[in-house]
This record gives C-alpha cells, sequence and structure tokens, in this order.
C-alpha cells in the first residue's frame, strides 16, 4: 500500500485546472501508455548508462553540497584525475612494448624463414 504525505502545499492545488492536480484533464489510459513507454525507454538507456558514474554525479550535486562536500568532490575529481592519466601513461607504454615484441616476433621469423629456406 503506498501512503502519499498531505502537504500544505499539494493539497492547495488538489483539483484546480492547469495543475498536476487536475484529475479531470488527464486521460488515465494515455498515461499508462506514457509510463509504459517511459519505462522502455528507461531500461534501453539503463543499458547505455554507467550507473556508477551517473550515481556519483547525483551524490555529488553542486547545489546541494556543503563546503566540506564539496572539497571531497573536488579531491576525489582530481584523485580520478590523476588516475586516469597514470592508466593512460600506462597504456601507452603496453602498447609500445607490444609494437617492440611484435617487430622482435617479425624479425625471429624472417631468420628462421631465411635459414629453413638455406636447406631447401
Amino acid at each position: 500500500m503506498i501512503h502519499i504525505r498531505r502537504s500544505s502545499n499539494c493539497c492547495r492545488y488538489f483539483g484546480q485546472s492547469g495543475t498536476d492536480f487536475d484529475f479531470t484533464a488527464r486521460n488515465p489510459q494515455e498515461a499508462q501508455k506514457l509510463l509504459g513507454e517511459l519505462e522502455v525507454q528507461q531500461n534501453q538507456l539503463s543499458k547505455k548508462i554507467n550507473k556508477k558514474v551517473m550515481s556519483m554525479f547525483e551524490k555529488y550535486a553542486i547545489s546541494s553540497m556543503t563546503c566540506s562536500e564539496r572539497y571531497r568532490a573536488e579531491q576525489e575529481c582530481k584523485d580520478l584525475l590523476q588516475k586516469k592519466t597514470i592508466i593512460e601513461n600506462d597504456k601507452a607504454k603496453i602498447e609500445h612494448v607490444i609494437e617492440e615484441l611484435e617487430e622482435k616476433k617479425n624479425e625471429a621469423l624472417k631468420k628462421t624463414w631465411i635459414k629453413v629456406n638455406k636447406y631447401e
């Protein structure tokens, strides 16, 4: 069972035309259809959006932060950027090593091929 808190703000708009509480202007079947379409769209987007990043984004919404929270968020951002830089540098080094190994492998294959073809 759903419990709805009543506040003084929403009660004064209940039933008034032009508000969210105007139930005569809304068609429940259309609203149900729209809800279904939006749920499908949300399900599709949830497969594409990184939920961890979105939660961090929501967690660190600037407008609701205190100074200490903002400082921690900035520090975490700096730490993440440093980690990203380290990972990108490591990736470049690994790619360079892979290229060198490919060259050595090709040279070894050429030498072996030449030796094998000598004896034919």
